[in-house]
């Protein structure tokens, strides 16, 4: 399912971003 790899690469690009290397998936179910 190319939607769902999508989502999920745009996941790890979100959770990247947080500057504390927590992993908080506040916008994930944006994605769905």
């Amino acid at each position: 399912n190319l939607y769902l790899i999508d989502a999920i690469e745009q996941a790890k690009l979100t959770f990247s971003r947080l500057p504390n290397g927590e992993v908080k998936p506040r916008n994930l179910a944006a994605l769905f």
